[in-house]
């Protein structure tokens, strides 16, 4: 008989955790059709960050999965969570356990990034253009279970383009600097973090706190 050790079988599956959430994020910087780079429309950049929210999503459903297959082999929750400490990962198997998706948003340096490419080539700001269409499709996947699938549609958030027209996205507001890369993030003293105090309504907000017990 060979002795089960789920807790070293979860060290491993950590390492790909890891692994796989630094690729999601580089499905919309990086790679051939990474949209740090001139000419890239918003329609792309909109693509983009449908692919890697949708991978980042699958990433981290495995992960939880795995979890959950760990406790099933006698691993208890506390011992879950210490394996994930060990690797300086606390934070990550907390909101794992919680089971709700908190979905990539572009750090601040990545939308500056895009604001020096317009301004060195003289073209337009794709991150601009599509930064409305970003920030619905931000709220639509924050909280989304984790347990589910990802049953969100790239077409659903795609812009129309009229007869003649060059896009048929909305006016953009600039963006704000306070919006920062969600995952991980530490809360504010609000209990939120400033992702969502930047893009999620008062009512989403109290939301929020509720589901964290904090009103």
């Amino acid at each position: 008989m060979i002795k089960l050790r789920p807790d070293k079988g979860l060290e491993y599956y950590i390492t790909d955790y890891i692994e796989g959430v630094g690729n999601s994020r580089r499905e919309f910087t990086g790679g051939p059709e990474g949209v740090l780079k001139p000419a890239k429309t918003a329609k792309e950049v909109i693509e983009r960050y449908y692919v890697a929210n949708k991978s980042l999503f699958d990433v981290h459903s495995s992960m939880r999965r795995h979890m959950k297959n760990a406790q099933k082999l006698g691993l208890d929750r506390k011992k879950v969570l210490t394996t994930f400490e060990k690797r300086g990962r606390g934070k990550d198997g907390a909101y794992l356990e919680k089971g709700l998706f908190n979905p990539f948003f572009p750090s601040k340096p990545i939308q500056e990034k895009f604001f020096e490419i317009s301004s060195e080539t003289g073209m337009e700001n794709p991150f601009k253009e599509a930064l409305p269409i970003i920030k619905k499709m931000y709220k639509d996947f924050s909280n989304k279970k984790m347990d589910g699938n990802f049953e969100f549609k790239l077409e659903d958030y795609l812009p129309q383009s009229a007869p003649g027209s060059q896009s048929a996205l909305p006016p953009t507001p600039m963006p704000s600097p306070n919006v920062v890369n969600p995952q991980p993030q530490l809360a504010t003293a609000q209990g939120l973090t400033p992702t969502e105090m930047a893009l999620l309504s008062p009512e989403e907000q109290q939301m929020r706190l509720r589901q964290r017990g904090m009103v």
